[in-house]
């Protein structure tokens, strides 16, 4: 399978993102709320801490198929539960849930250890 571009993930993530907005939309759900920011900020952290982590899940499957889908939450696999930089995490606003907590939209940032 050829490695997509830049660009073209992009693409995907903002129509991803669309599919995503209308869905919650069609929905009722609160406004506003994506998962990209989300996302950004949850990879700068683990990357800052020096946590190695893969993007798995339904956000991984946008980026490596053409065909757009939609989903509500970011999954990510680290090595350990121990490696997870709990209290900065904390600290840039997510919630902890519990361990392998369901994240959910809503304004708010969900941390399922």
């Amino acid at each position: 399978m050829a490695v997509p571009s830049a660009a073209s993930l992009t693409e995907r993530l903002a129509t991803a993102h669309a599919l995503d907005q209308l869905w919650s939309e069609t929905m009722g759900l609160e406004q506003g709320d994506t998962k990209g920011g989300s996302l950004r900020l949850v990879a700068q952290l683990l990357e800052r801490e020096g946590v190695a982590y893969a993007l798995i899940g339904g956000v991984a499957v946008q980026l490596h198929t053409a065909e757009p889908r939609t989903t509500l939450d970011i999954h990510l696999a680290v090595r350990s539960y121990v490696d997870i930089p709990r209290e900065a995490l904390l600290s840039a606003g997510f919630e902890h849930t519990g361990r392998h907590g369901i994240a959910t939209t809503g304004g708010r940032r969900v941390l399922g250890l």
